[in-house]
């Protein structure tokens, strides 16, 4: 589903160019600079996946500010409003307003260490090769680590 438009216009990421939303799955992120814009992006989106029999989850649903300091808007989905957050994840990445990206170098190293942990009892076992278990860390931990590493500064 598109929602780009002269109606929608988004965020401009170079001139002539503007990004709207990203989407992957069920997983969704809209972007606008107003929350007017902001609001009139949900409700038509909102609308739009009704005509499929689907419907959002206002629970599930998060509201993320950034460069909006002068204001705290309200969006609402139906009657429900959407709850403001400082972060959240978006396909396994963390997203801030201040986009640090050692905050999400720390979530990284915090999932990698909790996938190195699962494995104790596997870095225990004697009759394990340490090249067995250079291969399995390798395939099961590092990954954990770099995964997103292409798009950090």
């Amino acid at each position: 589903m598109t929602l780009s438009s002269s109606k929608f216009p988004g965020v401009e990421l170079l001139p002539g160019g503007s990004l709207v939303d990203l989407e992957y799955a069920v997983d969704i992120v809209l972007l606008g600079e107003d929350a007017d814009k902001m609001q009139s992006l949900l409700t038509t989106l909102s609308n739009n996946v009704s005509m499929f029999g689907m419907r959002f989850s206002p629970s599930k649903c998060k509201m993320l500010l950034q460069d909006w300091v002068t204001s705290t808007p309200e969006l609402v989905i139906g009657s429900e409003v959407v709850e403001c957050v400082d972060r959240f994840t978006y396909l396994g990445s963390l997203i801030s307003p201040c986009s640090l990206v050692c905050d999400e170098i720390s979530a990284r190293i915090q999932k990698a260490r909790l996938a190195f942990a699962n494995l104790r009892h596997l870095w225990r076992r004697r009759d394990i090769r340490l090249s067995t278990k250079g291969r399995i860390y390798c395939a099961a931990v590092r990954p954990v680590l770099l995964y997103g590493s292409e798009t950090w500064p």
